[in-house]
């Protein structure tokens, strides 16, 4: 078991947890995170502010944010291993923190009556389908019926983290049409290995635009900010990683992290990319 500081805090990770060697190696990895605290605290809408964080992993995404945001955290983690590392990590917190965090065991797919099993790899867990349909599996939500299950009220989401290893568009679309009366800005990590997952990413492009989003804030994998786009620009992004996955060309990067906004949450997504450039520029 290796152990990695976060903003202070400790957390075990499982020996073969990647982050603190990509980190090391891609000063800019990851390092986008502690924004999403920060835009949290820039909505004003007079109530509870929520920050909901799905494929938590070992608690790394929230131990990043918790410190820059005044909002109570859902970290969503179906795996074993990572849920039982994140539930001691955050522990660890000090009550301070750990009493803003509520830790779910679940999957999160716009199709709840899926049954998903887990594939773990070099510190990260990839979900796949699987037909066992007894007892002890671990559940599926949509983000609806998570809300409802932790008993909030869709209106208090402010911000939406997705990293599930090429299954955040299945977890986003998962809102159904409640995204298209909500204004939280989303962060997800957009990786695609399959043409199935290409063609859901791409439709995820046109349910986003449809359901209010224009701005599209796109960060190659090592964290470096490349430019702002619209949903048709997504998609020509998406493209573009297919042609390199199929051999088309060589590598640049290998997957996106994109952070997307409707008009009213704008200029809180823009201060949050410039401060977050100027440190690197």
């Amino acid at each position: 078991m290796k152990e990695y500081v976060i903003d202070g805090f400790k957390l075990k990770l499982n020996d073969n947890h990647m982050l603190a060697e990509y980190q090391r190696q891609f000063p800019m990895y990851d390092r986008f995170v502690p924004y999403l605290g920060k835009i949290a605290d820039m909505f004003n809408n007079g109530g509870e502010s929520l920050i909901l964080d799905i494929g938590a992993n070992v608690g790394d995404t929230v131990a990043a944010f918790i410190k820059h945001t005044k909002a109570h955290a859902v970290c969503v983690e179906p795996t074993d291993l990572f849920f039982d590392l994140c539930k001691e990590n955050v522990q660890n917190f000090g009550g301070a923190y750990k009493k803003r965090i509520t830790l779910v065991k679940a999957y999160i797919s716009s199709d709840m009556n899926v049954n998903f099993t887990s594939e773990i790899s070099q510190g990260t867990a990839k979900k796949v389908e699987n037909n066992h349909t007894g007892g002890g599996m671990t559940p599926t939500y949509s983000i609806p019926y998570l809300m409802e299950k932790i008993g909030k009220p869709m209106e208090c989401l402010n911000v939406v983290k997705v990293d599930t290893d090429g299954y955040d568009a299945d977890c986003i679309v998962s809102f159904g049409e409640n995204l298209s009366r909500l204004s939280p800005v989303l962060y997800w990590e957009n990786q695609l290995e399959t043409p199935e997952q290409t063609q859901k990413y791409l439709n995820l492009a046109d349910y986003l635009y449809s359901s209010g989003y224009r701005a599209f804030y796109v960060f190659d994998n090592f964290g470096n900010y490349l430019l702002r786009t619209d949903a048709d620009g997504l998609k020509d992004f998406n493209l573009y990683l297919w042609r390199m996955l199929r051999g088309a060309s060589g590598r640049t990067f290998y997957y996106t992290d994109v952070l997307a906004t409707k008009p009213d949450r704008l200029s809180m997504a823009d201060i949050a990319v410039k401060e977050y450039i100027s440190k690197y520029t």
